[in-house]
């Protein structure tokens, strides 16, 4: 017990928007890193504080408040969960003692095998009198009606009993194993019985309306018996999974938050904040501090992987599957989806997925078995085992190759042709091969361990790195890490030998053939009849067999319902969003109508027809949901999106862009290390820099002018609703270059360089969709079914159009007389945009 006492001591904060908050020792260990520490300066508005003097919030607070919601949010519908289930069960034991305790109708009783036994013979006048009278009172009181009523409510009990256990078995769809499983069975049973029943009330069901009562007696003894230590262990520890994933999910942005992200880009590096937020993350788990707090809590490889993939908001599986959708988004004509070589390699390579594993769970063998002053495998040993290391690179980066290789296919489109070579499949076949291949490595590490068969194989630290790296290569596979995690087990306080049994188990965990390798071979056999010389033609039902086979493995347990809430990428949705609201209207002195604890009171989880869990609200909040969408669009109006904010943003990006030339600060997300350094203080540095080079003597005039307030001036801006027909941000500055020389004409001489067009996109988090469509619903009546309710059953007054973009000019100089001249003569260039659009539609 007294080990466990610390581990139930949490530290206390005073946040100004939720109060007092209680954080898990765990989440108080992450905080304390340099890693989360950044986050203080680090501005919740990026360049919104130089504008609003209120808006001094920053990351840090902000993530805690989302791991608070996170927490209460998690804890809510677990509890309401358990609360049902336990309801439940005592409704189907009650409900079954009544079907039990129902009268026989007459005809069951002529029915009785006893009674039946004594037909036909010579029975004592005074019970043949009895019976008679028996008789006549049960024809009195089973009259027709009242057979009616007893067999209309003996189906009623059923109906009601179906009703709950075929709810019960649905909302067990999280981790079937155990007495989970018994319990599903059990209500399947019932339902059966209670079927029959339905069908047959005529016969005599005593026997079946007791065994009904006996099923569902020892289903309420096993969701009494549910909530055992390990199954709460299992549900605590995934509580806390979502409260790190809502701590940790902004650890990844850079300075001036949002605003690094456009710089970023800009540079031309496919990047986002949630990304290097995964690689922070797994660069701060590393901390000692961390690492044995995470391992005192039993945060495991499995545990991280969940964490992260909260922290996107989608499974592995599921961010396949957007890349692949992504991937086939412009390659669509009618039914017909037509790829190249490398198309198909792509695909190939988003089925077989990413392959980190084991090699943490391998450290700790390593740590427990190997003296690093042993060395019984040769130098040339060492040299076969670094050869197989090296035959097949590990290739990671999936998001890298499909963007090297959508700049690869470019060049071969022809409408919605995409011509492939014999040289094209021959380049796929080897990217296919790259982690598909485990025949070869085995066959060498079998000659290999065929060289100590009769001795005793000592294992140093170096072979143990190669056998590591051997595993890693491999795609998934849960059953590897248990049969090693057992191998490790068994040397625990032994000396660190390997006997040849041990070689095998390795050989076998090395070459296990895993998951992905069944899915190349499962498209190879869809592909293999669709090639046509130089095309691969596929219909949509080939795009779909595409997908169920990216996503055939599962990542992760099923728990769906998890990913809705810190970063819901279904419908946006999520404590991320409610905290900020709360958060930036507060230091922004406006006001939020949108209650988050309002939410977490009518939140409950439903399972679908196909047994996802989801977050469901009760349907009279339909409102309510659309006022938390409204406060994100008044936000991005009246705050955010603040044409004296853009303006200050732009300069700040034109500085960075000047710096960066000689700080190299766009580099330094390739590096956790040097990202650690990036904060709001990088504009100090570069004011402060004694660097003589004319970009930093640009950046720190573009500063200077912030400080003093001299900022560019807005032009004027106008809101388009079809901006998509105007084409790209660059399509446009190429149309105020064609308006600013026409102005030429009249004399009027104003250089493009010295002008900004940028494109501000208000909506409801959703682009065009309506988000609320997205969100599932459930009733008073029946809160265990998720429905999805029209416009029409929330209001008429709901808007129509849920996506706009504004485009707003400015001019960067400080030249009082053209911005006069641009401001005279700007309606003729929104009247060129007005007319393209119209020739547009």
């Amino acid at each position: 017990m007294a080990e466990a006492t610390p581990k139930k001591v949490f530290k206390v904060f005073n946040d100004p928007i939720h109060g007092h908050i209680e954080l898990h020792p765990l989440l108080v260990k992450i905080i304390d890193t340099p890693h989360f520490q950044r986050l203080r300066n680090i501005k919740q508005l990026g360049g919104g504080y130089y504008v609003f003097p209120g808006a001094s919030h920053n990351r840090f607070e902000h993530c805690i408040g989302v791991a608070h919601l996170a927490g209460k949010l998690v804890k809510h519908l677990h509890d309401i969960q358990k609360k049902e289930r336990e309801l439940s069960c005592e409704q189907i034991k009650r409900l079954s003692s009544d079907l039990a305790s129902e009268q026989q109708t007459p005809s069951d009783a002529t029915d009785d095998p006893k009674e039946a036994r004594m037909e036909g013979k010579k029975r004592p006048a005074a019970a043949e009198k009895a019976t008679s009278k028996k008789r006549k009172m049960d024809a009195t009181l089973f009259s027709r009606e009242n057979l009616q009523e007893n067999e209309t409510k003996m189906k009623k009990l059923c109906v009601q009993i179906k009703g709950l256990c075929h709810n019960l078995a649905k909302n067990l769809t999280e981790n079937l194993q155990g007495t989970k499983a018994k319990i599903k069975k059990l209500c399947e049973q019932t339902e059966e019985l209670c079927r029959y029943i339905e069908n047959n009330l005529t016969e005599n069901l005593q026997e079946k309306k007791n065994e009904v009562k006996e099923l569902c007696a020892q289903i309420a003894e096993l969701c009494h018996n549910l909530e055992n230590p390990q199954e709460k262990k299992r549900r605590e520890k995934n509580e806390l999974c979502v409260q790190i994933a809502g701590l940790c999910h902004d650890i990844g942005h850079g300075p001036l938050s949002h605003l690094f992200e456009i710089f970023v880009k800009e540079k031309g590096q496919n990047w986002t904040h949630e990304q290097q937020g995964i690689k922070m993350f797994q660069y701060m788990k590393n901390e000692k501090h961390v690492a044995k707090a995470m391992e005192e809590y039993e945060i495991e490889y499995v545990d991280i992987k969940f964490i992260m993939e909260l922290i996107c908001g989608l499974t592995f599986s599921e961010q396949r599957i957007k890349e692949f959708e992504n991937f086939i988004k412009d390659k669509c004509n009618e039914a017909k989806y037509k790829f190249t070589s490398e198309n198909i390699e792509k695909i190939e390579k988003l089925i077989s997925a990413d392959s980190e594993r084991r090699i943490e769970e391998f450290k700790n063998l390593r740590r427990d078995k190997v003296h690093e002053t042993e060395h019984k495998f040769t130098s040339e040993d060492i040299e076969s085992i670094k050869k197989l290391i090296s035959e097949k690179a590990d290739s990671e980066h999936v998001k890298e190759r499909i963007k090297d290789f959508d700049n690869f296919i470019t060049d071969k489109c022809i409408l919605v042709k995409y011509k492939l070579t014999s040289k094209d499949i021959d380049f796929i076949k080897k990217l296919i091969s790259e982690k598909a291949d485990s025949e070869q490595r085995i066959k060498e590490f079998t000659n290999l361990r065929n060289k100590y068969k009769e001795t005793e194989n000592e294992f140093t630290s170096e072979d143990i790195e190669s056998i590591e790296k051997l595993i890693g290569e491999k795609a998934d596979s849960e059953q590897r890490i248990e049969e090693f995690t057992k191998l490790r087990n068994k040397y625990k306080e032994t000396e660190n030998e390997f006997t040849s049994e041990d070689i095998e188990s390795i050989e076998k965990l090395i070459g296990e053939k895993a998951d992905s390798k069944q899915r190349i071979e499962k498209f190879t056999n869809l592909i293999k009849d669709k090639v046509h010389e130089t095309e691969h033609k596929f219909t949509s039902e080939d795009i779909e067999s595409i997908k169920k086979l990216i996503s055939e493995k599962a990542d992760s347990e099923p728990k769906s319902f998890l990913y809705e809430i810190v970063n819901n990428a279904k419908n946006g949705i999520d404590v991320d969003k409610m905290d900020y609201f709360s958060r930036d209207c507060h230091h922004l002195g406006m006001t939020s109508n949108f209650s988050h604890e309002r939410y977490r009171v009518f939140a409950r989880v439903c399972t679908n027809d196909k047994g996802e869990q989801h977050i469901c609200m009760r349907d009279k909040e339909a409102l309510n949901m659309y006022e938390l969408f409204h406060v994100r669009n008044i936000l991005h109006h009246n705050a955010y999106q603040h044409r004296v904010v853009k303006a200050v943003e732009l300069m700040i990006l034109d500085a960075l862009k000047a710096a960066d030339k000689v700080l190299k600060i766009s580099d330094k997300v390739e590096d956790p290390k040097d990202y650690l350094t990036l904060t709001d203080d990088v504009l100090k540095e570069i004011q402060h820099s004694k660097v003589q080079d004319p970009g930093i003597s640009e950046a720190q005039l573009i500063i200077k002018r912030i400080s003093k307030r001299s900022l560019y001036r807005f032009i004027g801006g106008k809101t388009f609703q079809d901006v998509d027909k105007l084409g790209s941000e660059n399509d446009i500055k190429v149309k105020l270059e064609t308006w600013l020389k026409e102005l030429e004409l009249k004399d009027v001489h104003l250089g493009a360089d010295d002008f900004r067009v940028t494109l501000v996109k208000f909506n409801y988090g959703m682009r065009n969709k309506n988000p609320v469509d997205s969100l599932l619903f459930y009733t008073k009546e029946d809160p265990n079914t998720p429905i999805n309710l029209s416009r029409k059953e929330v209001s008429y007054l709901l808007p129509e159009i849920f996506a706009e973009t504004k485009i707003m000019v400015f001019y960067t100089k400080e030249n009082d007389n053209d911005v006069t001249l641009a401001k005279d003569n700007i309606k003729e260039f929104w009247e060129e945009l007005d007319q393209q659009i119209r020739s547009a539609s």
